[in-house]
């Protein structure tokens, strides 16, 4: 009897886990304009660019680029458009800010771990691709142009 009721709960847990997963994916798709471009950057765990010494930071520029490619929705959106996005409140509050280079203006990111964990918070839970705590520098840049 006890083998019985042991499949049982193995079998619920396996259906709720893929409810869990369905509802997921819906969230995703709901996901639209800036908010699909933040959450592409929290699910890579990774900044575009290679100006940057610090894998926490990105020039304005190199986060524009990246937006519109990989945002159809944005693809005609100006780059102060990224400035007034990431200078909300909001961002403001949890860490986001301004950092300047020689070569440009850009911002500086708080730990992944802690966006990653207010984007939950905002939107009833996230699968995370992977479990980095912080930022990793850009794998698609060659190994000589990492810093």
């Amino acid at each position: 009897m006890e083998v019985v009721k042991d499949m049982s709960l193995i079998a619920d847990a396996k259906l709720v886990l893929a409810q869990v997963a369905i509802a997921q994916e819906r969230k995703k798709q709901r996901v639209i304009g800036f908010d699909a471009y933040y959450v592409l950057l929290l699910e890579d765990g990774f900044l575009p660019g290679n100006t940057a010494t610090f894998p926490n930071r990105a020039l304005t520029r190199e986060l524009h680029v990246d937006m519109r490619e990989r945002v159809p929705d944005l693809r005609f959106t100006a780059q102060e458009r990224v400035g007034r996005d990431f200078g909300q409140e909001h961002f403001q509050e949890l860490g986001i800010a301004l950092w300047w280079h020689m070569t440009g203006n850009g911002w500086q990111f708080p730990r992944l771990v802690v966006l990653r964990r207010d984007w939950e918070l905002h939107q009833g839970g996230w699968n995370w691709p992977n479990q980095l705590p912080d930022w990793v520098q850009n794998p698609k840049l060659p190994k000589k142009d990492r810093k």
